[in-house]
């Protein structure tokens, strides 16, 4: 049995059809509508992502044509987290390459 987005069933008619198990439709139809649920929020949340990726690259691109180094500026997001006074010895010796 396959539950379809509008939750009627149908057989598989395919060779590589699931093997028989056990559950019960009901069962199935619940995971059927978890993983449904989940996948939906997966894209939606990938799209969010996308679109904010876009916008991050947008404005490191205005920053490099208005002649700020954007190297300088996704290093520094990368070190954010990370102990200041490391930060400090790490960009001094960077500069002084």
């Amino acid at each position: 049995m396959l539950v379809t987005d509008h939750g009627d069933e149908e057989e598989f008619e395919s060779a590589e059809a699931a093997p028989p198990s056990n559950c019960t439709p009901d069962v199935k139809r619940d995971f059927y509508r978890q993983a449904l649920i989940a996948d939906i929020a997966m894209q939606s949340a990938k799209a969010k992502f996308d679109a904010k990726k876009g916008e991050y690259r947008s404005i490191l691109k205005k920053a490099s044509d208005a002649g700020v180094d954007s190297g300088a500026i996704t290093n520094m997001l990368k070190q954010r987290f990370q102990d200041p006074d490391e930060v400090i010895r790490e960009e001094r010796a960077r500069l002084r390459e």
